[in-house]
C-alpha cells in the first residue's frame, strides 16, 4: 500500500463520516419535529418514575406546565385508583426490555381526569423508557 492510496482511503473515509453525520442530524431534526408536533403525548422517562422529556401535548392535555410535570414523580399525577396498575407497569419496565400497553387516568391541573392509553418501550439496561399516550 502506497502513501498515496492511504491518503485517498482516508479522504474517502472522512467523506463517508461527514455524510453519516449529515444523515444523523437530519434524522434528529425529523424526530424533533414529530416529537414537538404530535397530537399524542410523547415522553421519555427514567425507571425511578420521572419523566425526563415531554412534548407539548402533555401540557395541552393535562394543563400543567412542563416544569411541574418534570419535577414530580409521574405517579403523583395518576388517579389514586390507577396507581397500582401504573406501579406494576413500572416494575415490569425494570425487568427486561419490552413493549407493552397500559391504561390509566391522569389527574389534570383543573381537577378533572383524563383516561390515557399508553404504548411503552422499556429499556432497563439504560434505565429509561419511551412512551406514547393518547387521550381516550
Amino acid at each position: 500500500m502506497t502513501n498515496q492510496s492511504t491518503y485517498e482511503e482516508l479522504e474517502q473515509k472522512i467523506k463517508e463520516l461527514e455524510q453519516d453525520a449529515v444523515k444523523h442530524k437530519q434524522a434528529e431534526e425529523e424526530f424533533e419535529r414529530i416529537f414537538e408536533h404530535s397530537p399524542d403525548m410523547i415522553c421519555t422517562g427514567d425507571l425511578d418514575g420521572y419523566f425526563t422529556k415531554i412534548n407539548p401535548s402533555f401540557v395541552q392535555v393535562l394543563g400543567y406546565t412542563e416544569e411541574e410535570l418534570l419535577k414530580k414523580p409521574f405517579l403523583s399525577f395518576v388517579h389514586d385508583e390507577d396507581v397500582e396498575i401504573t406501579k406494576e407497569a413500572l416494575i415490569k419496565s425494570k425487568k427486561e426490555k419490552s413493549v407493552f400497553d397500559v391504561k390509566n387516568r391522569y389527574i389534570c391541573n383543573d381537577g378533572s381526569n383524563k383516561s390515557i392509553e399508553w404504548k411503552v418501550l422499556s429499556i432497563p439496561q439504560e434505565d429509561r423508557f419511551f412512551a406514547v399516550g393518547r387521550d381516550i
